[in-house]
């Protein structure tokens, strides 16, 4: 009988029943694939950069253990962004491209927009990763100044935080419209 649930099982995940989450923190966030939407996505994966990030997890033991993921999917967007060149290769051109993006993103009326607080998170935890990295024997050949570069400007938020303000009556206007409501 347990054989049977174990091939159903199987069977179920072959037919692509097993389906992607719903993320909860991040629009962006890959799935661990369950949940009720049918279809995995699969994001393209790079691999150049694995040695880097594994030093770098040895160094991040030190954060918690939530910290350290949102580090890294900072560091795994930046990646993306870059398409997937070599950390130890990065040059002003892919810092200023991460960040136009960040700063793309956080604009409202984007398909895939991000918080300010998201954004902000990113470019910092991107500034941290590279200046850990210009401290590694590893990355000697990088600009010095290369983290500044993901420092975002104050007025890619101003939109972000841009409110309609809500029109409210004035006195007079409610003062007439009290006094229709008793005439009637």
């Amino acid at each position: 009988m347990l054989g049977n649930h174990w091939q159903a099982g199987r069977i179920a995940r072959r037919s692509g029943a097993i389906a992607k989450a719903i993320p909860y923190e991040e629009k962006d966030q890959i799935s661990g694939g369950i949940g009720i939407e049918a279809g995995v996505f699969t994001p393209k994966l790079y691999f150049s950069n694995d040695r880097t990030l594994y030093k770098w997890q040895t160094y991040a033991g030190r954060f918690d253990e939530k910290t350290i993921d949102s580090h890294l999917s900072a560091i795994r967007y930046c990646e993306a962004i870059c398409e997937g060149k070599r950390f130890e290769d990065f040059i002003i051109e892919d810092a200023a491209r991460v960040r136009d993006d960040l700063k793309r993103r956080v604009r409202k009326d984007e398909d895939d927009n991000l918080s300010t607080s998201t954004v902000k998170h990113r470019a910092s935890h991107l500034i941290s990763f590279f200046e850990w990295c210009l401290k590694q024997d590893d990355f000697s050949r990088l600009a010095k100044d290369l983290p500044t570069y993901f420092q975002l400007p104050k007025a890619a938020f101003a939109s972000a935080a841009a409110r309609v303000m809500p029109t409210f009556p004035t006195i007079d206007d409610e003062c007439c419209s009290v006094a229709r409501e008793l005439s009637l």
